[in-house]
């Protein structure tokens, strides 16, 4: 479901909506660029949608960010229970544009989540089993927000600056005792299957 259209006659914004869809083994799952003069010297902006979507075995699942050559206008990444698995490098990669989760999961990867001077927020979201799960960058072009969200196992949970988190289940114990978050094993039901609900008794 790809649409482009001219907003205001200023510029462009290309919409691309995945449902459920699966991408396997490829280099980059998605890849989304805001371009510079690409289009008849007409900047071009994007909004990428992902839902009830699975990306697996990818070098990185989404890919997105700004042209470097110099564009103006940026894009946006939003993801709603979409999961990402066995990711070579990471699950997203944005730079410079914003990054919105809602109840994914991404599992037994590189890194989870990587910014690059980019804002939004993850919620509701499982992040296990990476070598990174959250990594941020400059708290002066980093902020995003970590909200109601488990952040467990992984080989370092949370990396850089940038961070705002709340209500969450950091395993290595960053932020606990302030925002409400907690370090406590959430009580997956079966995660050895990937099953990432919660048993009766979980902390979360």
């Amino acid at each position: 479901d790809l649409a482009a259209e001219s907003v205001g006659g200023t510029g462009i914004v290309v919409s691309l909506r995945l449902e459920r869809v699966e991408i396997e083994s490829c280099d980059a799952g998605v890849r989304a660029t805001a371009m510079a003069l690409e289009w008849e010297g007409t900047d071009a902006s994007f909004e990428l949608f992902c839902v009830d979507s699975l990306f697996v075995e990818n070098g990185i699942g989404i890919l997105a960010g700004v042209d470097p050559t110099g564009a103006t206008q940026g894009g946006r990444v939003t993801a709603r229970s979409t999961s990402f698995e066995a990711h070579l490098q990471a699950a997203t990669l944005t730079g410079w544009i914003p990054l919105d989760l809602e109840e994914c999961v991404i599992r037994g990867g590189g890194d989870g989540i990587r910014l690059v001077e980019s804002s939004g927020s993850a919620v509701a979201c499982t992040i296990v089993d990476n070598a990174i799960g959250v990594a941020s960058g400059d708290p002066q072009y980093t902020s995003f927000d970590l909200l109601d969200s488990i952040v467990f196992d992984n080989g370092d949970d949370l990396l850089g600056t940038g961070l705002v988190v709340r209500h969450c289940d950091i395993g290595d114990g960053d932020f606990a005792g302030t925002n409400g978050n907690v370090s406590a094993d959430p009580l997956f039901w079966a995660a050895e299957f990937g099953d990432y609900r919660l048993a009766a008794g979980s902390p979360c």
